[in-house]
């Protein structure tokens, strides 16, 4: 139908597996090692028939920094360890990077036993966080374009896309990208939805 009334234009669907000219798919790799995440188009490099494009990129997702994995619910009333996992990549810059505001805010959002509120600790804009994000986000970018990525990714952690414009503000002005932008055609995806380019120390 849709081609029916503009032929000239790609059609594909959120999350619709080959239906369309594009293969799409939600893609949380999350913090799988990043070498791993660098690597995981090459299948497609080797053996895909069509342009892919990951609609829903965790860069990572923010739930992934979490203690719970029981569903998207389950993972945000558990224990942050965001200091934790960055620790993985920053050794122990990550726990000299972390505000006294996030520590404040587990103490706030803790209800008892092991429950925190749903949604009442958000880590971005919070330096661990972004850092662990650049990485992922230039790194990925930069080997994915190298593999031939047709169709790209779309950044996703929590409406990071609505939430960035607020949270990532200061910081991208005080550390503006360099050049990274281009990989991910940041100058359209900022001017659409607002989520921050990925930037280089």
């Amino acid at each position: 139908m849709i081609k029916a009334c503009d032929p000239t234009r790609p059609v594909f669907t959120h999350q619709g597996a080959y239906v369309g000219d594009l293969q799409t798919c939600n893609n949380y790799l999350d913090l799988i090692p990043l070498q791993e995440r660098e690597e995981w188009l090459s299948a497609w490099r080797t053996n895909g028939a069509m342009p892919f494009c990951s609609i829903e990129f965790g860069v990572p997702v923010n739930l992934s920094l979490h203690r719970g994995r029981n569903t998207h619910f389950g993972a945000d009333t558990s224990e942050c360890l965001m200091s934790e996992f960055c620790a993985i990549y920053f050794g122990e810059r990550a726990y000299q990077l972390e505000p006294a505001a996030y520590r404040e805010g587990i103490r706030a959002a803790y209800e008892g036993g092991q429950k925190y509120g749903f949604r009442k600790l958000m880590i971005y804009g919070m330096e661990p966080f972004d850092s662990l994000v650049d990485l992922f986000q230039v790194n990925t970018w930069r080997s994915w374009r190298t593999l031939g990525t047709t169709a790209g990714m779309i950044p996703w952690s929590h409406a990071y896309s609505c939430v960035a414009r607020l949270c990532h503000s200061a910081a991208t002005a005080r550390r503006p990208s360099r050049g990274a932008a281009r990989a991910c055609s940041a100058s359209t995806a900022t001017r659409w939805h607002g989520w921050p380019v990925p930037r280089r120390a």
